[in-house]
């Protein structure tokens, strides 16, 4: 609610948008000027966002309830508002590991361009390649330059090892990219067969 004389603007709403998706991008980047605890608040909120939008009872519901719940999740996650959600035992939200690993996901896409379109053109294996190299990159032991001398399917420019866990959330996502590259397949196979 809105206090009595504070105007709401579409600049004002506009910037504080920006704030949170600086703050999520900034975080997927691997920034260490995020606190930990911002990240699993953005987190929490788009895991009640996807949780809201799945309850929601009918077109156009959804989109609202989304929006809200993600609002309301980053805001206070122990809101009232969200208790509809919580009913259903669900967790509050997916594990820091589990939001991580989709965030990387969602930044690939936004920010690398790499859409599902982009990924579908990669059908040998290049994809689970790619994660190999960067589950492989903490194994102390010469597979390690086994895996990225073989494996990697790019050029090196775009070969970004950092630290071990964000080696892990970058495999995670890119494992994910390629299951869902595979799921499309298969789905686009079935659709052919179907109308054959």
């Amino acid at each position: 609610m809105l206090a009595e004389g504070e105007n709401c603007t579409v600049d004002a709403v506009a910037a504080a948008a920006r704030t949170i998706l600086t703050a999520y991008d900034a975080h997927m980047a691997g920034s260490q000027g995020v606190p930990d605890e911002v990240a699993r608040r953005i987190a929490t909120g788009a895991a009640f966002g996807a949780a809201a939008f799945e309850e929601a009872i009918s077109e156009g519901q959804d989109a609202h309830a989304m929006l809200r719940a993600t609002l309301l999740g980053i805001i206070d996650p122990a809101d009232p508002g969200l208790d509809y959600l919580r009913a259903c035992n669900r967790p509050a939200g997916p594990t820091k590991a589990a939001a991580d690993v989709l965030a990387e996901r969602a930044r690939q896409i936004s920010a690398e361009g790499w859409t599902p379109e982009h990924d579908d053109t990669h059908q040998h294996g290049q994809i689970a390649g790619a994660a190999l190299c960067y589950l492989a990159e903490d194994i102390p032991h010469w597979a390690r330059q086994q895996a990225h001398g073989c494996y990697w399917p790019w050029d090196a420019s775009w070969w970004k090892p950092t630290d071990h866990r964000r080696n892990l959330v970058k495999a995670g996502a890119l494992i994910l990219a390629e299951i869902e590259r595979l799921d499309r397949a298969e789905a686009r196979t079935k659709a052919a067969e179907a109308s054959a």
